[in-house]
């Protein structure tokens, strides 16, 4: 069983790691370079309802209604509840989410995760035991992306026609 677990299970285990990861110093000691360092965090009391746009990391433990575009992770803890669409870096959902959820590297749903809306994402981890009820649209990465595109609008060189003239109808 381990054996077909481990590519996710190990996947899981990464973004938990980079989760706990501790942030690196900055030389400049400002409260703007360690606020980048930490999460910005919604608890467990909080009820916090608008539109946010973040460029560091966000971990709601709490309820949030309205729209989350962040260039960075976001975490929804177990308590955590979201009504609204996401978009991400990377989204990680132990909690509930009620809204589309789109991603530019990956959507992990943890075995306590709800999720009722879309997915749009390069990779999704679905563990036993989440529930998820939406539609996926996978993508892929960007820089893998535009190569696809350059390569399917390349003219094709058919065999015999290197050093050909070309001919008029």
């Amino acid at each position: 069983m381990a054996d077909r677990r481990g590519g996710w299970l190990r996947r899981s285990l990464e973004i938990q790691a980079e989760l706990n990861r501790p942030q690196p110093a900055d030389e400049s000691g400002s409260p703007q370079a360690e606020a980048r360092q930490a999460p910005s965090r919604i608890e467990l009391d909080c009820e916090v309802e608008g539109a946010l746009r973040l460029d560091g990391p966000l971990l709601i433990h709490g309820d949030f209604r309205g729209s989350i575009d962040c260039r960075d992770l976001v975490t929804i803890g177990e308590a955590g509840t979201v009504q609204g669409p996401i978009r991400a870096r990377q989204v990680v959902i132990r909690g509930s989410v009620v809204g589309n959820v789109s991603a530019t590297r990956d959507v992990v749903l943890h075995d306590s995760a709800r999720l009722h809306g879309d997915v749009k994402a390069p990779s999704l981890v679905v563990e036993r035991g989440a529930y998820f009820n939406g539609r996926t649209e996978m993508q892929l990465p960007r820089p893998i992306a535009s190569s696809v595109m350059e390569l399917a609008t390349a003219p094709t060189v058919r065999p015999g026609s290197v050093g050909a003239k070309p001919t008029r109808n």
